[in-house]
């Protein structure tokens, strides 16, 4: 028998997760907080914990952005039973600010959303269109022309065999278009 067979007879069989006993993992019961109230109130002393304040600093310290924290504080709770996954999107903005509070309080630097800084970085659309037009104008009246299609190199010899891991076996095969 080789190793894939073996691995194969040694795994679930179909139903098996039917075959324990009801309720035995936290996310088969009901939730402990189901409202967005309790939710925030559970948070708020979870959070403002010396404890867990300064495992957030230490997190913060190593630059995780606050996004990422908050995430993932909400995925474990959901995952433990604390709360709905539906209560934990609720939740989420308080959480942020929970943690941002944890980090002002003591002064720490922090990134709120690493992908909205990404997205502040980027030049919107109409104003890098704006900035080509006025370029190519002002190139325009200095007397200069504007190419907008790069001049392809023909002193280049266009190999006519065909080459790599996907080319045809047989080499005089011409190219379906």
């Amino acid at each position: 028998m080789n190793k894939d067979e073996e691995l194969f007879m040694t795994g679930p069989i179909p139903g098996m997760s039917l075959t324990g006993e009801p309720r035995n993992v936290p996310w088969e019961n009901p939730p402990m907080h189901t409202t967005v109230e309790d939710a925030i109130s559970y948070y708020t002393e979870k959070l403002l914990d010396p404890e867990m304040e300064d495992n957030i600093i230490d997190v913060l310290d190593n630059k995780v952005d606050i996004e990422t924290v908050a995430d993932h504080l909400i995925t474990s709770s959901v995952m433990n039973g604390m709360h709905s996954l539906d209560v934990g999107i609720l939740v989420n903005p308080v959480v942020r600010e929970l943690v941002m509070l944890v980090a002002d309080s003591t002064d720490t630097p922090y990134v709120e959303s690493y992908k909205q800084q990404e997205k502040d970085k980027r030049i919107p659309r109409s104003v890098a269109k704006r900035m080509v037009r006025a370029i190519s104008e002002e190139m325009q009246q200095a007397g200069q022309t504007v190419d907008t299609m790069p001049q392809m190199n023909t002193d280049q010899e266009i190999p006519t065999a065909y080459k790599g891991l996907m080319a045809p076996v047989n080499t005089q095969q011409v190219p379906v278009r």
